[in-house]
């Protein structure tokens, strides 16, 4: 019988264990499909206090998988085409070693892929026409405006950003009140005995009225990444592939049947044809 354990890390702890390999997605996981604004949003919620849904993970050990069991490794760069879109196939399948993997994430796994993204990945847009299998783009960053002076949001419109968080592509141009997200985790800002000389190195360009709202900012940020266990989820324990994937179908679609998705050998045939799809 299948045991329920419910538990919560931080961000950067859940992010490590997929740079780690620890934590991976059920080979039947759709393609990553947030767009850039979704991403942006993601972050706003953060820092506004707003919770994360709660995650549902699966424990995989040699008593419910086996070796030709396969499984997909989260993105490790993505590609947006030109309306913002993620247009990338996330289908690097692989058999796992449950002495370093043991967690296969069945519902959140959109969530987890962008913060990964947002901190440890990489992110391109696609020009209006290139071609996807013509490869690379413009490189894009996200960044957080530091200057309450000049903030671009409207806080009047409904479910708008809050915090000026955005992508740029405009990386050689970047504002020296512009903050990029994933700076947050260098050492500097980690480290408690340099963390304010990092802060206020940061904000040195933000106007004297500003300053105040600039070090709140990451000084939040760094809570929200490296303190508050905001990433809560349900451990299952003892279940088997078949009870997984029916699980993770009654998740995503209301209990309304889906096709069904072998592990083994012909996971592979069905995701290679997927992939040559998408490479046109």
């Amino acid at each position: 019988m299948s045991v329920l354990i419910d538990s919560s890390i931080t961000i950067y702890e859940a992010l490590q264990n997929i740079k780690d390999g620890k934590y991976v997605m059920p080979a039947f996981q759709r393609q990553y499909v947030w767009s850039m604004e979704q991403i942006e949003k993601l972050w706003d919620s953060i820092l506004l206090d707003y919770p994360i849904a709660t995650f549902l993970f699966w424990h995989v050990d040699d008593d419910n998988v086996t070796w030709d069991t396969y499984f997909c490794n989260f993105l490790s760069s993505v590609t947006f085409d030109s309306r913002k879109q993620a247009d990338s196939v996330n289908y690097e399948l692989s058999s796992i070693d449950v002495k370093l993997t043991d967690t296969a994430v069945l519902d959140g796994q959109q969530r987890l892929t962008s913060l990964y993204l947002s901190l440890f990945g990489d992110a391109f847009i696609r020009q209006k026409h290139a071609r996807k299998k013509s490869g690379g783009g413009i490189v894009t960053k996200l960044l957080i405006e530091l200057n309450k002076n000049k903030l671009t949001v409207d806080e009047e419109e409904y479910n708008s950003k809050k915090y000026d968080i955005k992508f740029s592509e405009k990386v050689g141009k970047l504002s020296p009140t512009q903050f990029e997200i994933r700076k947050i985790l260098e050492p500097k800002f980690q480290d408690e005995t340099t963390r304010e000389n990092a802060i206020e190195d940061a904000i040195a360009n933000v106007p004297a009225d500003s300053k105040d709202y600039a070090r709140g900012i990451l000084n939040k940020l760094y809570e929200k990444v490296f303190v508050e266990k905001l990433i809560r989820y349900t451990e299952i324990r003892d279940m088997k592939q078949d009870d997984a994937l029916e699980m993770f179908v009654r998740f995503n679609s209301g209990g309304n049947g889906l096709m069904s998705i072998f592990w083994t050998q012909k996971v592979k045939l069905f995701y290679a044809a997927l992939l040559a799809n998408n490479s046109h």
